[in-house]
């Protein structure tokens, strides 16, 4: 834990995906939090993105991109939302928001604080009117199709776990490296838009097995 905000951290670490920019960078601070926040804000609204996985990630890495065009994203987000995201999900985390900065001035955060926010009473009538004005920005609404998109992530992380299980059962130890060595060779071929997530398809997975003589795959 890293109570103290500004000090870099260099260790390789994370969720695939869910990481940062500048953790492949090996220099980052608190803030890549923030931009993982954002990342699962992404996913709530949108599902996991397990078929467009790589076109998802390039695009959440790149500093200047439309976050509507993310895979999954619903038409009818309000703009605020939109506006969220992109101080979460700031390419170069110098210029990110913290996460203090995000509960107390976000409009989209507002909104929600507004809710149940009693101490908003007690502030002058300037921020309570400014409050206002950022809430009718952000209408409430009703996300459709958003069980079945978080039962079809869940779904597809059962199906990770499952063929990493069954991979670590049937293989002994030589074959693993081995198999990790022509993934690694495989990758290294993939231009390097496409490289930092490492996504390999199953059919592609099915082939380097084969070629191991691994065919009853």
């Amino acid at each position: 834990m890293d109570s103290s905000p500004g000090i870099k951290h260099a260790t390789f670490s994370g969720t695939p995906f869910y990481i940062s920019p500048e953790v492949f960078q090996k220099e980052y601070t608190t803030k890549t939090d923030v931009f993982s926040v954002g990342v699962v804000l992404y996913v709530l609204i949108a599902g996991y993105p397990a078929a467009e996985l790589q076109a998802a990630f390039n695009l959440l890495h790149k500093s200047k991109r439309d976050l509507r065009s993310l895979p999954g994203m619903p038409s009818d987000m309000p703009e605020t939302y939109f506006d969220m995201m992109d101080k979460l999900l700031t390419y170069r985390y110098k210029a990110r928001k913290s996460a203090g900065e995000m509960l107390e001035e976000d409009d989209f955060v507002l909104f929600h604080k507004e809710q149940e926010d009693d101490d908003v009473k007690k502030k002058p009538t300037q921020q309570r009117k400014s409050r206002r004005e950022s809430i009718k920005r952000t209408p409430s609404m009703v996300l459709s199709g958003t069980g079945e998109k978080a039962a079809l992530a869940h779904g597809f992380t059962k199906f990770q776990r499952a063929l990493t299980t069954i991979m670590a059962t049937m293989l002994n130890h030589g074959d693993i490296k081995a198999l990790l060595a022509r993934i690694e060779e495989h990758l290294d071929g993939v231009d390097d838009d496409n490289k930092k997530l490492g996504v390999l398809q199953v059919e592609e997975l099915m082939k380097i097995l084969e070629s191991m003589g691994k065919k009853d795959w």
